[in-house]
């Protein structure tokens, strides 16, 4: 049977609207209504990563693949959590999981390449946006570019900073000023 699409767009509208206890009581409502529909579960989710209960929202994820364990997309967003807490290793087997499910989801590739410059792997990046966008995502193209731009910007950084002895007196100029802010948001940790 499944959550009826109106529900759905009820509890996107309150999300959009910023009335997230509304969202998650719907959501709960749903989940409660449909215990054997994944889709809930990880509105429930969704609703605790908008209020800022990550722990929470990736409980909800997890449940969420109890209910529907090979889908790409929740392995996608656990992954995407999982890394903005820090836990690069549970994030890293999200990725894998949803790549061996899915290997031809031009969206999953897309993420994991964003995953990928976070860790650090900037060719193994370019390989996941150059196949997402030949398989038709398009914010592959602006992902590629902003990898482009990171690895030029890390060089430049790079070279600067080893003649300078890692001092930073060029940091007034705008476009150290960004390649700096490039670095340190991409760099590995």
């Amino acid at each position: 049977m499944g959550i009826a699409q109106q529900k759905v767009q009820q509890f996107q509208q309150l999300m959009d609207q910023g009335q997230l206890d509304h969202a998650l009581l719907l959501a709960n409502h749903l989940s409660i209504e449909q215990p054997e529909d994944w889709l809930g579960y990880s509105m429930v989710a969704d609703a605790f990563k908008a209020k800022g209960d990550f722990q929470q929202a990736i409980k909800f994820y997890q449940f969420s693949l109890t209910k529907k364990p090979h889908e790409p997309r929740l392995l996608t967003v656990l992954g995407q959590w999982f890394r903005h807490l820090g836990d690069l290793s549970q994030a890293y087997q999200s990725y894998l999981q949803a790549i061996e499910v899915a290997p031809e989801d031009p969206f999953v590739l897309s993420d994991l390449g964003n995953f990928l410059i976070f860790a650090g792997e900037p060719d193994e990046a370019r390989m996941a946006f150059e196949k997402a966008l030949r398989l038709g995502e398009p914010n592959a193209r602006l992902s590629l570019l902003d990898l482009t731009i990171y690895q030029y910007d890390r060089q430049q950084i790079e070279t600067i900073l080893s003649s300078y002895g890692k001092q930073f007196p060029l940091v007034k100029q705008p476009v150290y000023r960004y390649a700096l802010k490039a670095y340190s948001q991409y760099r590995p940790q």
